[in-house]
């Protein structure tokens, strides 16, 4: 009976520390995948994304945020959720391979 009892809390256990984990991952994949579908449908509708595959890598957030704000003002719909999500995501990319052609 003791067996069975340890065997159940230790199920309940790897549950409860494992089990979050897993879906924090694919929430974070799933997470990129929007923002990057974002960045093609709101960014690409006035100009080819080479445009913006040519600065990643090159520019920080900092600079991003410059970016994004400015083509906000030329009239890019993004609220300002998906603008700091776009801005994290593009600043944290090393290289254009998963946006990019």
């Amino acid at each position: 009976m003791k067996k069975q009892i340890v065997a159940v809390l230790a199920a309940v256990f790897f549950a409860a520390v494992c089990v979050p984990t897993i879906f924090s991952a694919d929430e974070k994949a799933v997470q990129k995948e929007d923002v990057a579908s974002v960045i093609k449908t709101k960014c690409v509708g006035c100009h080819d994304i080479k445009r913006t595959c040519s600065e990643i890598g090159e520019a920080d957030a900092k600079e991003w945020k410059k970016i994004v704000d400015r083509m906000k003002e030329r009239g890019a719909k993004l609220d300002e959720s998906e603008a700091a999500k776009v801005i994290e995501y593009l600043s944290g990319l090393k290289d254009s391979k998963p946006l990019c052609p």
